[in-house]
């Protein structure tokens, strides 16, 4: 609902040549590619660590899982001139 409602509140530039597509590939590569790797090897660390015991399996495949999913979209576009909202749609 609430991500419903900020796409139906966003103004897109016309034409759209005038997004930053710059910054929406970076983003999109950074969450979907750099931070899940991240994410895994930051759990493996834990695991040879002895933070998280090696036999525990579920927690493990829990902890990689949610490394590599998206965050949840809270806030409220304010202004047209928020650098964010061109970002929105991606995340």
């Amino acid at each position: 609902m609430l991500l419903g409602a900020s796409f139906a509140r966003m103004k897109i530039p016309r034409p759209i040549s005038r997004l930053p597509i710059a910054a929406i590939l970076s983003v999109c590569v950074a969450k979907l590619v750099l931070l899940p790797i991240i994410g895994v090897l930051i759990v493996q660390a834990m695991v040879r660590g002895g933070l998280i015991p090696p036999q525990n399996k579920a927690q493990i495949f829990v902890a990689m899982y949610l490394s590599g999913t998206p965050t949840s979209i809270t806030y409220e576009p304010g202004s047209a001139a928020d650098p964010r909202e061109s970002l929105t749609p991606v995340e």
